[in-house]
């Protein structure tokens, strides 16, 4: 590989054994290759030099990266992967706000607020780019300074009412007082859920499953399209690359900030792949 292309800052996809992409994307940075919130390679390919696990919900596919040696993720989202999937998680932890060291690379972690331990990702390049890899994100105030955003669009698209939540919580507490039951994902909504419904004033039992029980401790959510925009703003990167989740809604983010004025891309734009 000539210097020029192992200096490079990119992203790359892995193509599985079906011939399609594994979930997500790595970066390749320098001599290294981090893999964001994916599943595992086979070990006949190319193997990255860690997984960057972001938080335990199974759309960032902790699941699968929680296996390898390789691994990095925070305590609580390695905890919350071992209640949710019954495995002993084998990779690397840290406490949330630390600053670990990957492969001869310093990574500074930031909370992000959306669930128990998750977190962003940031580190220099040899070059000086500052790379910041959110994954889902609630409260963006910790994060860093960027040149290199990679970033999720849960509720990323401009033109759909529903990214907007400004009715959601009037609606909620409408129907608490009707007398109501709630279905949520045992990690994260649970755990919005029943925070919303505490800051309401209820202080009765709230009856769940066992596993949301042992994960529910604090707010889980996300940014709307609004908190989106605001966050990018916060960071100030002179490139994006919108990774998560999977559908039109990346794209549709990418587009949107491209007309902004700003260098974005998106999961199903990027032209490089790795076996």
């Amino acid at each position: 590989m000539r210097l020029e292309e192992e200096m490079r800052l990119e992203a790359v996809r892995r193509i599985n054994s079906r011939g399609g992409c594994a979930p997500h994307l790595a970066i390749s940075f320098d001599s290294h290759l981090f893999s964001i919130d994916t599943s595992r390679a086979p070990k006949a390919a190319l193997q990255p030099d860690a997984y960057l696990i972001t938080h335990a919900h199974s759309d960032h596919y902790g699941k699968s990266a929680m296996l390898s040696s390789r691994a990095v993720a925070s305590m609580e989202t390695a905890r919350a992967l071992e209640i949710r999937y019954d495995r002993e998680y084998q990779g690397r932890t840290f406490r949330v706000g630390e600053s670990i060291l990957v492969d001869e690379v310093l990574i500074d972690t930031h909370p992000t607020g959306h669930t128990i331990g998750s977190n962003a990702f940031s580190w220099l390049t040899e070059t000086g780019e500052r790379v910041l890899v959110t994954g889902d994100v609630k409260d963006y105030r910790h994060l860093p300074k960027s040149d290199f955003l990679v970033m999720e669009a849960t509720y990323g698209d401009p033109y759909d009412p529903s990214c907007i939540f400004d009715d959601d919580i009037a609606a909620f507490s409408e129907a608490l007082d009707e007398g109501a039951s709630f279905g949520a994902y045992a990690f994260g909504k649970a755990q919005r859920a029943v925070a919303l419904i505490r800051a309401m004033g209820y202080r009765d039992e709230i009856g769940m499953d066992d596993k949301s029980l042992l994960l529910t401790s604090e707010l889980s959510d996300h940014l709307d399209f609004r908190g989106l925009m605001r966050m990018i703003e916060h960071v100030s990167p002179e490139r994006v690359l919108v990774y998560h989740p999977q559908g039109a809604r990346a794209g549709l983010l990418a587009h949107h900030l491209q007309e902004c004025g700003l260098d974005t891309t998106s999961l199903d734009c990027i032209d490089r792949f790795v076996r």
